[in-house]
């Protein structure tokens, strides 16, 4: 197994809760029919719909990001395999709770495939992580990911799942052109600038469908363009109820060149994959809870710069 073992991380600003809640409300306001933005007390995730391994975001939190898009395209490295455990070890925060969205580990599935991570790492270890692979005809498959390696990249929210208050948001009828993640991360970027806020946690879509991809296998010939690229990730309109896994940072201020949004998901009727954007606009729902991560780390960073 070879993983760059070098980290870098810095700290990120860490707002109140409802400040950040109020700037999420002002943005994302105009872009739904419906939508209402509290700081509350973390239901326990590890309740249907939401089948968490921990029932909370709290305690000491984190963005944590491994390898990146350029040990995969155009051509992939296939060294690049990392394991969730070193993250207690790089963060200091012992037995973590991690979700987030990644490539799987490739001996694991047996194909390149989609990893949504959900996972508590330590003494106790609880894994409820799933991937989702493409299957002959056409067709997909997600399943249970018994593993805590990772392929080329992750992006992952990093907490000690604990109880701890966070932010409620649920959002009704689309009238904006922004995804849900993407309106939120463009909120906190316009508003913070060169001030980086990282924000974890897991989403429903409870109505309505969605856009996801799946990533092919890996392939001999290089994927060196828009076209080859677009025709290696096999796109699917997907249906709710979808639980959905995210990460995000509203700037690099460190210049660690980490993929600033990144959001995968599963669900229980065999839909999964790498959310893009809803696609019923006048009928979707979210419903989502998210908390503040107080720093980023970056895991063997690729040495040249990923697309955002």
């Amino acid at each position: 197994m070879a993983a760059g073992g070098i980290h870098k991380s810095f700290p990120l600003h860490f707002p109140p809760l409802l400040e950040i809640k109020e700037v999420i409300e002002k943005a994302l306001k105009p872009e739904f029919k419906e939508l209402s933005v509290e700081v509350c007390d973390c239901p326990d995730l590890t309740q249907m719909p939401w089948d968490l391994a921990c029932g909370g975001l709290g305690g000491e939190t984190a963005t944590f990001h491994f390898g990146g898009v350029p040990y995969l395209l155009p051509v992939p490295d296939k060294s690049k395999v990392y394991d969730m455990q070193e993250i207690a070890t790089v963060t200091g925060v012992k037995d973590p709770f991690v979700i987030g969205a990644g490539a799987a580990f490739r001996d694991q599935v047996g194909i390149n495939s989609e990893l949504m991570a959900n996972v508590k790492i330590g003494e106790a270890p609880i894994n409820k992580s799933r991937s989702c692979k493409l299957e002959e005809g056409g067709k997909y498959s997600v399943q249970m990911y018994p593993c805590t390696k990772t392929g080329a990249l992750a992006d992952l929210f990093v907490s000690e799942g604990t109880p701890a208050p966070v932010i409620k948001i649920r959002a009704k009828q689309r009238t904006g052109k922004d995804d849900f993640i993407a309106g939120i991360r463009k909120a906190l970027t316009a508003h913070y600038g060169d001030k980086p806020v990282g924000m974890g946690g897991v989403f429903q879509i409870v109505q309505g469908k969605a856009w996801l991809h799946i990533m092919s296998d890996f392939c001999d010939e290089p994927l060196d363009s828009t076209d080859k690229i677009n025709n290696w990730l096999k796109c699917f309109e997907m249906k709710a109820p979808l639980t959905c896994l995210s990460t995000l940072v509203s700037y690099d201020a460190g210049q660690f060149d980490i993929r600033l949004e990144h959001t995968h998901c599963f669900s229980g009727h065999g839909d999964g994959g790498h959310y893009h954007y809803d696609t019923t606009p006048e009928e979707v729902e979210y419903l989502g809870y998210f908390n503040l991560a107080k720093r980023v780390f970056q895991y063997d960073q690729p040495p040249k710069s990923t697309e955002q």
